[in-house]
C-alpha cells in the first residue's frame, strides 16, 4: 500500500504548514507531536529526503520563537540517522554548520542555548575512545557468579562446599577470594550477613584467611574515616552492617566492635574529646554519617549486649556517644530519627541528655568512676564475658525481625558440612580438626570446671564401675536363660517396687533410694550397712532391674538421703502454710459474721 504513506505524508506536511501560519498560538504539544511523527516515519524511509530537508530549511530560515524548539525535535529525532546515511550525510552537515552559526551570531536566551547544545550533542556526538571492558579469567568469572549470582538464603550450604574446593594453595584464587570477601559493597544489602555465615564456616579450616579478612574489613573502616569521601557512604554503610554480623556469626569477639565504636566517636578529635569549640578537620560540625555508621553497627549488635560486663562496657559508650551527637548541634531530621530508633532498641528506658553541659558532666563522672575503680584494683574479669558472649549473640541472632529462616538454618552450625563433602581428602581434615576442636573445649570445660567436695573419690568410682560391670554381666547372663513375657517388661519409666526385707525397705527404680528399716536410716537385702538402689538394664528391646547394695557413705546416698530430707522439711513447711492460710480465713469469716 504505496499511496497510504505518500498520502499520510502529505496530510503531516499540511498540518506543518498550517502551524507555521500560527506561530503566536499556544501549540507546542501539536508541533512537537506533528514534528515528532514526521522524524519517526523519516527512520523507515516513509518521508521523503526532499521533504524532511524542505523543513529544515523552513526552519532556519524563521530562526526565532517556537521554531528553535522544532529544530530541536527534528534533530532529536532524525538528525544522525540522517547524518549517518549517505545519501544525505552531506546536506545534514550543512545544516547543522548553519546552526552553529546561527547561535553565535544571534542573541539567544540561555534556554534556547542549552536545548540547542543537547540536540547538536545527540545528532552530533563528539569522537570518544570506546570504554575499555576489564578482562577476568574464567575463574574470576566463576567466582564472581559464586558470590555475586549464585548465593542465596538456600543455596548457601552449596556455595560453601563449592568455596571449600576451590586451590587455597594458589596465591591468586585466595587474593580473589578475600577481595570478595572485604569488598562486601558489591553485595545486596540483604545478603551481607551469608557473607558472615561463609567465613565462620570457612574459619574452621582456613583460620588465616579470616583473620585477614577482618584485618581487611577493619581497613576499611579507618579509611573510611580517614577520607571521609562522600562517594564512599554506601560502601561504608555495608562494612559498617558486615562487621556486626561477623560478631553476631563469632568470628569477631566484643572486643572488636567496642573498638570500632569508640573509634567512630574519636577518631580526628583533639585528645579524643569530641566538642563545638573544637572542630576536626575530617569530622566536620555538619557532617552526621559517623552517626549512622554507629547506628547501623548499633541495631546489629546492640541487642547482644544485655548483660554483664557487656552491658556496662555499651552504657559507658551510649553516655559518651550522647555526647558526639550533641557536639554536631541540630541533626538532619533523617538522622534524628535513625538515632532514636537506635536508642529504642537497645536501651528503651534511657533519658537521654539535652545538652551539651549534661552530657560533657555525665562523661566527666564517668571517667572519674573508672579511674577510680582502676585506683583501686578493681578489674573486669574477661572470662565471665566472653563465657556468656557468644551465646548472647546466638540469641540475638534468633531473635532478629529481619531473619527469615528457620532456627536450625539461623544458628551458626559447627561443621555441618564436612560429612556431607565429596571430596574425601577435605573430608578427613574437616573431621580431624572439627575433633581436634572438640577436645580443646572439652579441656576447657574441665579447666574451668570446680571439684565438687561431695564428689566421691576414683577409688569409690573403681569399685563401682567394678560392681556394675559384674552386675551387668550377671544379668545378660540370667536373661539368656529364662524367658519373660514381653508385655510384662515392655515399659519405658521402671516402675516402684518393694523389697522384701531388711524391715520392709523401698526403692524406686532409677535411682530413689528408701529410708527406714533395720541396720539404720536405710535398708535392704543386704543388711544393714548400705542402701538399696534398682538399676534399669536392657538387652535388646528386654527391660529389667537388677537390685544393687550401696553404702551409706558413698557420695550418692549421702545426696539422696539430704535430697529427701530437704523434700520433707519442704512439704511439712507448705502443710504449715496452707493450714495457717486456712486458719486465717476462718478467723476472718467468723470475725465478719459477728460484726454481720
Amino acid at each position: 500500500m504505496p499511496d497510504l504513506g505518500r498520502d499520510l505524508v502529505a496530510l503531516l506536511e499540511d498540518e506543518f504548514r498550517y502551524l507555521q501560519r500560527k506561530r503566536q498560538a499556544d501549540l507546542a504539544e501539536t508541533r512537537a507531536k506533528n514534528l515528532k511523527f514526521v522524524s519517526e516515519l523519516t527512520k523507515f524511509r516513509v518521508t521523503p529526503m526532499h521533504s524532511i530537508l524542505h523543513v529544515f530549511k523552513v526552519l532556519l530560515d524563521d530562526f526565532g520563537g517556537p521554531n528553535i524548539e522544532n529544530l530541536c525535535t527534528v534533530l532529536e529525532g532524525c538528525g544522525r540517522f540522517l547524518l549517518r546515511s549517505e545519501g544525505s550525510a552531506e546536506q545534514m552537515r550543512a545544516v547543522l554548520d548553519i546552526v552553529r552559526r546561527k547561535m553565535a551570531a544571534l542573541p539567544l536566551d540561555p534556554f534556547q542555548v542549552t536545548v540547542l547544545e543537547n540536540a547538536l550533542y545527540q545528532c552530533d556526538p563528539p569522537e570518544r575512545s570506546a570504554v575499555a571492558q576489564k578482562e577476568r579469567s574464567p575463574m574470576q568469572l566463576y567466582l564472581r557468579h559464586l558470590f555475586y549470582n549464585a548465593l542465596t538464603r538456600n543455596s548457601r550450604d552449596k556455595v560453601l562446599k563449592l568455596v571449600r574446593k576451590l586451590d587455597w594453595a594458589d596465591p591468586a584464587i585466595v587474593a580473589k577470594v578475600l577481595s570478595a570477601f572485604t569488598k562486601v559493597w558489591k553485595v545486596k544489602f540483604s545478603n551481607v550477613h551469608l557473607f558472615a555465615v561463609l567465613l565462620h564456616e570457612l574459619a574452621k579450616w582456613h583460620p588465616d584467611f579470616a583473620a585477614r579478612v577482618v584485618d581487611g574489613v577493619l581497613e576499611n573502616v579507618r579509611v573510611g574515616m580517614e577520607l571521609n569521601s562522600f562517594k564512599q557512604n554506601q560502601q561504608r554503610i555495608a562494612t559498617a552492617k558486615y562487621l556486626g554480623e561477623l560478631y553476631i556469626y563469632r568470628v569477631i569477639d566484643s572486643k572488636v566492635i567496642f573498638d570500632t565504636l569508640w573509634t567512630l566517636a574519636t577518631f580526628g578529635h583533639p585528645e579524643g574529646r569530641p566538642g563545638p569549640d573544637h572542630p576536626s578537620e575530617i569530622d566536620s560540625v555538619d557532617d552526621c554519617f559517623r552517626i549512622r555508621l554507629a547506628c547501623v553497627l548499633l541495631d546489629t549488635v546492640g541487642s547482644c549486649f544485655d548483660r554483664g560486663q557487656s552491658r556496662v562496657k555499651l552504657d559507658s559508650f551510649l553516655t559518651f556517644f550522647q555526647l558526639y551527637v550533641l557536639s554536631k548541634g541540630l541533626l538532619p531530621m533523617d538522622v534524628e530519627f535513625m538515632l532514636s530508633d537506635t536508642f529504642e532498641a537497645i536501651r528503651p528506658k534511657l533519658e537521654r541528655f539535652r545538652t551539651f553541659a549534661e552530657a560533657a558532666a555525665a562523661v566527666d563522672a564517668m571517667f572519674a568512676e573508672q579511674a577510680e575503680l582502676e585506683g583501686a584494683g578493681a578489674t573486669v574479669a574477661p572470662e565471665e564475658e566472653e563465657g556468656i558472649e557468644a551465646e548472647d549473640a546466638e540469641d540475638a541472632r534468633r531473635a532478629d525481625l529481619r531473619g527469615e529462616d528457620e532456627l536450625d538454618n539461623d544458628r551458626p552450625r559447627e561443621g555441618a558440612d564436612a560429612s556431607s563433602d565429596s571430596d574425601s581428602d577435605s573430608s578427613d581434615s574437616s573431621s580431624t580438626e572439627l575433633s581436634d576442636s572438640d577436645d580443646d573445649e572439652d579441656d576447657e570445660d574441665e579447666a574451668r570446671h570446680v571439684p565438687d567436695p561431695g564428689a566421691p573419690t576414683e577409688a569409690d568410682e573403681d569399685d563401682f564401675n567394678r560392681e556394675l560391670s559384674r552386675l551387668m554381666t550377671a544379668s545378660s547372663g540370667a536373661s539368656d536363660a529364662r524367658r519373660i513375657d514381653r508385655s510384662l517388661n515392655d515399659f519405658g519409666v521402671p516402675m516402684a517396687r518393694r523389697v522384701q526385707g531388711g524391715g520392709g525397705a523401698k526403692a524406686d527404680a532409677g535411682g530413689d533410694c528408701a529410708e527406714g528399716g533395720a541396720g539404720g536410716e536405710a535398708g535392704g537385702p543386704a543388711g544393714g550397712g548400705g542402701m538399696q538402689f534398682r538399676l534399669l538394664t536392657k538387652k535388646g528391646n528386654k527391660q529389667q532391674t537388677v537390685a544393687m547394695n550401696i553404702p551409706l557413705e558413698s557420695s550418692i546416698a549421702i545426696h539422696t538421703l539430704e535430697k529427701r530430707r530437704h523434700d520433707r522439711l519442704e512439704q511439712q513447711a507448705m502443710k504449715r502454710l496452707v493450714l495457717d492460710h486456712e486458719q486465717r480465713q476462718e478467723s476472718a469469716s467468723a470475725q465478719q459474721e459477728k460484726q454481720g
